[in-house]
């Protein structure tokens, strides 16, 4: 079932899941891998893997599985912002409740990501709140450091949580207004971009 979720073979799928509906022979356990194999996938079409996402919730696989002892779900495997957009809309997170620090600290952490910021605006937009610290007291900004991926941590560091909210726009620039319920704060002017290019900060003005 693995191999079939690597591979991208929606037919296969299906073929397993109508033999599922009938002798119900194939564990949760199994549904629950071929889950996490479809969305770190290859490069199978996106409309093909939500297929096969939709097959496998549809068949059992749980949405928030994870290990013994480690608190990785499914959508913290999401390659794109917009996987990660369709797994939040079929429940993501919904039963495992992790803290939206955990979630940035993954994000921004984890390799397997192609665009960390653009995953993170989703994390946001979805009404998450990203800034402190998870409950080991971890943060993102030890990693963005290292990766030289500073432009998000940059802002759960220099903004409140109320704050990161206003900044966080759509998939494209992100600006925070000068002035804003964010006023009691230095004037900064943080921008970024989608394509990681470093944080700029423009000075306080006088």
């Amino acid at each position: 079932m693995n191999a079939v979720a690597m591979r991208g073979d929606l037919e296969a799928l299906r073929l397993i899941v109508r033999h599922d509906e009938l002798v119900h022979d194939v564990r949760t356990s199994m549904k629950d891998a071929a889950l996490r194999f479809t969305i770190l996938g290859g490069p199978i079409p996106l409309e093909d893997r939500k297929q096969m996402i939709e097959l496998l919730l549809a068949d059992g696989a749980d949405i928030d599985n994870h290990q013994p002892g480690l608190d990785v779900i499914p959508v913290m495997l999401a390659p794109t912002p917009e996987m990660a957009e369709f797994l939040f809309a079929h429940g993501a997170n919904m039963k495992a409740k992790l803290t939206g620090a955990q979630l940035a600290r993954w994000f921004v952490c984890n390799n397997s990501g192609k665009d960390p910021l653009g995953t993170l605006q989703v994390v946001v937009a979805r009404g998450i709140d990203i800034g402190g610290a998870t409950p080991n007291g971890d943060s993102a900004l030890p990693c963005a450091t290292y990766a030289n991926n500073l432009a998000l941590p940059s802002i759960t560091a220099i903004l409140p949580s109320s704050c990161i909210r206003l900044s966080m726009t759509a998939y494209k620039t992100i600006a925070m207004p000068t002035r804003s319920a964010c006023s009691s704060l230095p004037e900064w002017i943080v921008v970024s971009t989608l394509s990681g290019s470093p944080i700029r900060q423009a000075a306080r003005r006088a």
